[in-house]
């Protein structure tokens, strides 16, 4: 915009500006908006905003008296949006992503990884893969995403991409740790498994998968749901190399529904119009034990640390849970009463104990005696972007926007950090 001087105007001192006090110190109606919850060691990692730091890095040993302030990456009140957000840890070094760069956190430092503005996407859905040889997998854990590997250094931080010599198909999910590096499928019929250790020779293509899978790591290899050409069920066993990869099992005419692992064991739900749960001694694959044949039409599997539990939807009838230990028969432990909603919502494992988030109240599981109860204080806190440490949940609460601690009860469910005045 212009301004035209009148005739007889005269020119205005120059001015001087500077803050005689900061009135906007009232404590924000939101609180601190914790977030990335990230569970690294016998630590949670999440990021906060208080007056003094802005949004930066903090950490919580699961007391009152154990909250610790990491780093201020951004001196001052302005805070280091988006983020910043644990992702590993590589020796004495925290992999945060922050401020659309990757850091690394350490004796009181923290150096950038990658230049300004090279991870430009929402920071909060990045996440670790795995960590082999001392290097640090990740991926956005979206389709087609890239992998990045870091293994603390700007000049070993880079993007597994043709440029850096990396012919590898593009990421699809349901990637499985194991010591020779994350197995995961990739995108584009036939399915390829891959292998990824972060180096271009230690990576390849192991086996072609007839469909994409879901990876489940035990004691040393990963196995890897996935659906067959004629509409059944197949799993598939790997140790990271070609020849220790093939199928294991296959179930015909039913479609694949769920893979646990409890007590040694290896449990397969599929359905057709029934759901049916198979209980695989791993030495003896090829004779199962059926474990649960009922009808329903949809149904899902949860496994607690000793028992399994199938979440069944029987269509026009009352929906059902039954429960088993992975060996013998399960059990059903509720029943929807009839027209009721019965046991819907997201779930969350605690240890033996599994949190239904119903409406309006949370529904409590105790997985080792089959009780089913209300949880009052059940959606205090935002399980979906909480982290698990031991038998507890550490997470934003969902009122005050502070940092909340559960064991699964509601006399354990409680604010853990006040981290705004």
């Amino acid at each position: 915009i212009a301004i035209a001087s009148a005739p007889n105007a005269q020119s205005l001192p120059s001015l001087e500006v500077s803050l005689i006090k900061d009135t906007n110190t009232a404590p924000d109606e939101y609180g601190s908006n914790p977030g990335g919850f990230q569970r690294i060691g016998d630590r949670v990692y999440f990021y906060a905003s208080t007056p003094a730091t802005g949004r930066e890095l903090y950490s919580t040993d699961g007391t009152p008296g154990g909250l610790r302030f990491e780093y201020d990456l951004t001196p001052g009140r302005a805070g280091s949006e988006p983020g910043p957000v644990v992702l590993g840890r590589l020796g004495d070094r925290l992999i945060v992503t922050a401020k659309y760069q990757l850091w690394a956190y350490g004796n009181g430092t923290a150096v950038a990884l990658t230049p300004p503005g090279m991870f430009d996407v929402n920071t909060r859905l990045r996440r670790a893969m795995a960590n082999v040889g001392g290097r640090l997998l990740m991926t956005r854990g979206g389709f087609s995403d890239p992998v990045w590997v870091t293994d603390g250094t700007p000049e070993g931080t880079y993007e597994q991409n043709a440029a850096n010599g990396f012919a590898l198909p593009r990421y699809e999910g349901g990637d499985c740790a194991t010591d020779a590096g994350s197995l995961y499928t990739a995108n584009s019929p036939p399915y390829s498994l891959v292998r990824n250790d972060g180096t271009v020779a230690g990576s390849a293509v192991i086996a072609t998968l007839p469909n994409a899978a879901t990876g489940v790591a035990f004691a040393g290899r990963c196995y890897f749901l996935a659906g067959t050409d004629g509409g059944g069920t197949a799993v598939w066993a790997s140790d990271g190399t070609a020849q220790g990869t093939a199928e294991v099992v296959r179930i015909a005419g039913e479609s694949r529904a769920g893979l646990v692992f409890m007590n040694g064991n290896m449990i397969v739900a599929t359905h057709d119009t029934n759901y049916r749960v198979r209980r695989y001694v791993l030495s003896d694959l090829a004779n199962p034990a059926l474990i649960l044949d009922v009808p329903a039409t949809a149904g899902s599997l949860v496994a607690t640390r000793g028992a399994v539990l199938a979440f069944l939807n029987h269509g026009d009838q009352p929906s059902s849970v039954y429960l088993g230990d992975g060996s013998t028969s399960m059990r059903v432990i509720h029943t929807a009463p009839p027209n009721g909603p019965g046991l819907v919502g997201m779930r969350y494992v605690q240890g033996d104990t599994v949190i239904v988030m119903t409406s309006p109240l949370a529904t409590r599981i105790d997985a080792t005696t089959g009780a089913v109860t209300t949880m009052q204080s059940g959606r205090a806190l935002s399980r979906d972007f909480a982290a698990t440490l031991g038998d507890n949940v550490i997470g934003p609460g969902t009122d005050d926007q502070e940092v909340w601690i559960s064991d699964g009860t509601d006399a354990g469910t409680r604010v853990l950090h006040t981290m705004w005045p």
